[in-house]
């Protein structure tokens, strides 16, 4: 069944914020590391990109530049008096036309803790710096805009699914021509409806007006360096996170959706001849090089890239995908998993519920049944306990006043 899918979206993000932490990204007050490239061409789309041989002097300057660490230096300044009162007077709020600084204060980046560079290529030039930074970490978990996974959309958007499915194979069990099948009323009013959710869901983020704050990057979804400037390993794995997000969400509300409705409204479920094109994004390992572009500046992210996105995948399942990693490692994986797809779909367990709704409804039928019976006998039986207890106390009060006019009467002999 599809509950069995279902992972509360709390428990899924600590998931996936664990995994990338343990990866590179380092606890919470620890110096870290990082790898920045100098490159010539493009990177997004297609990865046209050669490391570039540049000024270590600028190398260093991109690598203070993401380590983000700044220093105060600032000294009490000796000023006339005039000025002081000036500023005064301004801060108070009243119109000043002179204002004085009272303290000499500079801001300035450093460089930072330790820095190597890598693959020299001349006198003063490199392709590449290693550094390693203290200052704060910049690139949270927390500044990864999110698509809106939210459980109720999910429930819908199956409804919908369902919907088309069981139209589209009530009308080929009854033999109906395919053109007629295409122009029923009744599935194609279902099949639009579902179109037009699967596509609104897609657009869906949380914004950083949301909650997001302190963090670089924020307002764009996926952000590629620009040409022929500075790739480094941290923005690169922040930036495929981002945008593994992006993919998975699209894929899983938008991409294999619309296939899997396609394939039945048609109702070809001939994998040979009619598999939909793009069953094969629904493969993780496909999803993190399409992700990545295929630019391995860093090749010792590939790993923990395809790793990322099997278990994001995962966590992200709305029910249409086959279990276990190792599904995906056969070289026929994409063949495979449409004739998964096929055997879902076919399944009345999936494909129905009108017998599990009518169960439903006939055993709360019956709960609802026994629960008024027994709310009436109870009823009863409360109204004639009522009535005796009454009677008891009446034929009591009668006694006891019988009793209390007897000794008065009596009196002193």
């Amino acid at each position: 069944m599809i509950q069995g899918y279902r992972l509360p979206l709390a428990a899924s993000i600590l998931i996936v914020s664990f995994l990338s932490s343990a990866a590179i990204v380092p606890a919470p007050g620890q110096c870290w590391t990082d790898r920045i490239f100098a490159f010539s061409g493009a990177l997004q789309f297609s990865c046209n990109a050669t490391k570039r041989c540049i000024n270590e002097t600028l190398l260093l300057d991109e690598a203070t530049k993401e380590c983000g660490q700044f220093s105060c230096n600032a000294t009490k300044r000796c000023v006339n008096e005039t000025l002081l009162l000036d500023e005064a007077t301004k801060e108070c709020g009243q119109v000043s036309a002179i204002s004085a600084t009272v303290l000499r204060t500079s801001i300035y980046s450093q460089p930072p803790k330790n820095y190597t560079f890598r693959e020299r290529c001349g006198f003063g030039h490199s392709f590449g710096i290693d550094y390693t930074c203290c200052a704060p970490y910049q690139f949270h978990e927390h500044c990864l805009l999110e698509p809106r996974w939210q459980q109720n959309h999910t429930d819908k958007l199956l409804t919908m699914m369902k919907k088309v499915t069981r139209l589209a194979k009530g009308l080929h069990v009854n033999m109906t021509e395919p053109k007629k099948i295409l122009e029923d009323v009744e599935l194609w009013q279902a099949f639009t409806e579902f179109n037009d959710y699967s596509g609104n869901l897609t657009s869906m983020y949380y914004m950083p007006s949301e909650g997001i704050t302190k963090c670089t990057q924020t307002s764009d979804q996926h952000v590629t360096p620009k040409n022929s400037t500075f790739i480094s390993r941290h923005r690169t794995y922040f930036e495929f996170r981002k945008g593994l997000e992006n993919r998975i969400f699209v894929t899983k509300y938008y991409d294999l959706p619309q296939d899997a409705m396609r394939f039945a409204y048609s109702n070809y479920y001939n994998c040979t001849a009619h598999r939909p094109p793009l069953f094969h994004s629904a493969n993780p390992k496909e999803m993190a090089e399409w992700v990545y572009e295929g630019c391995y500046f860093f090749p010792e992210l590939e790993e923990t890239n395809i790793q990322l996105a099997f278990e994001l995948n995962h966590n992200r399942s709305i029910g249409f995908d086959p279990p276990g990693k190792d599904f995906w490692k056969a070289e026929d994986a994409t063949e495979k998993y449409c004739q998964w797809i096929v055997e879902k779909l076919t399944d009345p367990e999936w494909e129905g519920e009108d017998a599990s709704q009518s169960n439903l409804y006939s055993t709360a039928g019956s709960v609802l049944l026994l629960t008024v019976s027994v709310l009436v006998v109870a009823a009863l039986g409360f109204t004639l306990w009522k009535r005796k207890t009454e009677k008891d106390t009446e034929s009591k009060e009668r006694s006891t006043t019988v009793v209390y006019h007897i000794f008065n009467d009596e009196g002193p002999k």
